[in-house]
């Protein structure tokens, strides 16, 4: 059972942590009750995503099972795991837009051109703010070298078995995908819907331009 004390936004900046919940792990408790859009999500690519396993030999933890702690620590974790850990992330954020593209569509009826607009509009913001935390964690350059490296490393492009692009030191290369067939973030851009990039890149530098 799982139940937030507190979500964002913090109804004071001094409150800590940002986001908090209580988990209860009790087998009394009655399964969560299904719902449609279960059987919908779980026919998408992205539910059917295979990643690439955890290499038990590289030198760190490889492995998080056991109980569930109210802190990770990443520092722990073996290289092959983070990428796991940072794989299995992003897989899950495609699978929350594919329940946040029913849930849209289902509201805006037959008005395709409307549930695109906000589901793009969604995807602006999120883009953005992720590229801002990638740069500032990796502490990368505000150029170009910097920003193609944060869209290497950014959820609309990953995980890799999922989303089909290639980054060079000049381009960035996007090929047809499951995530395109799914459509999911990446369907959502083009030479002519490029504000999601234009997010991505301004997060890193304002005079930067996709």
């Amino acid at each position: 059972q799982v139940r937030p004390v507190h979500r964002p936004p913090r109804s004071s900046p001094d409150q800590h942590p940002h986001c908090r919940w209580t988990v209860i792990i009790d087998e009394s408790y009655p399964e969560v009750p299904f719902i449609p859009a279960m059987d919908i999500v779980g026919a998408t690519r992205a539910y059917h995503t295979e990643l690439e396993p955890i290499d038990p030999d590289d030198e760190g933890m490889a492995d998080y099972s056991g109980p569930l702690l109210s802190d990770v620590d990443f520092g722990a974790f073996s290289h092959s795991a983070l990428v796991r850990i940072a794989d299995e992330v992003c897989l899950q954020m495609h699978l929350l837009v594919k329940s946040f593209t029913i849930a849209v569509e289902k509201r805006a009826k037959d008005d395709a051109a409307l549930a695109r607009s906000i589901r793009t509009k969604q995807l602006i913001g999120i883009a953005g703010v992720a590229a801002e935390r990638i740069h500032k964690a990796l502490k990368l350059s505000a150029d170009a070298k910097g920003t193609l490296r944060v869209l290497e490393l950014h959820p609309l492009l990953n995980p890799a078995a999922y989303v089909y692009a290639d980054v060079d030191p000049d381009f960035v290369h996007v090929r047809s995908s499951p995530a395109y067939e799914d459509g999911s973030w990446i369907s959502l851009v083009s030479p002519v819907a490029d504000l999601p990039l234009q997010a991505i890149v301004q997060a890193v530098d304002p005079h930067l331009r996709a």
